[in-house]
């Protein structure tokens, strides 16, 4: 059953207005667990929607749900945004755009918490968006950089898609490789970055050799923090960290509520 209460705050979340955006927030952060059901069914209609429609994103709902989500640890959110970003190239394209990059390593980390099993899969899935599978794998990044999966791991991972897990194909996946190897000093890895850029598997005018060199010469615990403070590391508090959204940017798509 439908909790119209929290149905109606979640609405607001869309506001232009943002004395009552964080009206909501801060409602729906003190009745979490009256929420998460809720915030489940924004994702599950997201998953819904029927491939090849002409639908985008248009509102703040489903990422305040899925960042909520991350934050409160709710594991169910999970297998649902694995479903979501699964899907063909163009329909995500269509309904997730710049969410791709940006936000989604964070998330996805936050929820896989030590267990990278479905982050691992995710960037080995062939068939996904080259951005979500870019994303995933810089997820398990971000779990080394604060510590919630040993470094060593990761940097074996690597090794193992150097050696042929993915499909040797320009993509954005191998600049997250490449960038991985930088940002965790996985040195012992250079002569197969080397070879990527040579094999312009990614773009070196985005990511350079240069740029694997500079961040090498940081000591790694520089580069660890540096990593962990540029990429925001895990889901913690959205209540901080919505100051930083472009909320007037989509405020003017939007006619304010009489």
């Amino acid at each position: 059953m439908e909790n119209t209460r929290i149905t109606q705050i979640i609405k607001d979340f869309s506001s232009p207005l943002a004395e009552r955006r964080e009206e909501a927030l801060s409602a729906i952060i003190a009745r979490r667990e009256e929420a998460i059901p809720e915030l489940l069914k924004i994702l599950e209609r997201v998953k819904a929607v029927p491939l090849g429609a002409a639908v985008t994103l248009n509102d703040w709902s489903w990422f305040l749900a899925a960042y909520l989500l991350a934050q409160f640890r709710e594991k169910k959110a999970l297998p649902i945004l694995l479903e979501q970003f699964s899907m063909p190239t163009e329909h995500v394209d269509r309904l997730f755009k710049d969410i791709l990059v940006e936000d989604l390593p964070r998330i996805l980390a936050t929820l896989t918490g030590d267990d990278p099993a479905p982050l691992r899969a995710l960037t080995e899935n062939e068939a996904a968006h080259d951005a979500v599978r870019a994303s995933a794998l810089w997820g398990y990044t971000i779990l080394a950089s604060v510590g919630a999966v040993p470094r060593q791991e990761v940097a074996d991972y690597y090794a193992e898609l150097f050696q042929g897990k993915i499909a040797r194909r320009p993509s954005y996946l191998w600049t997250s490789l490449v960038a991985g190897c930088a940002a965790l000093h996985v040195k012992n890895l250079r002569r197969e970055i080397l070879r990527a850029y040579e094999e312009e598997l990614l773009d070196a005018g985005a990511y350079s050799m240069k740029d694997v060199l500079g961040e090498w010469s940081q000591t790694p615990e520089e580069s660890l923090k540096r990593l962990a403070h540029e990429s925001g590391g895990l889901v913690k508090d959205v209540w901080e960290e919505m100051e930083f959204w472009p909320w007037e940017e989509e405020a003017e798509q939007q006619t304010p509520e009489e």
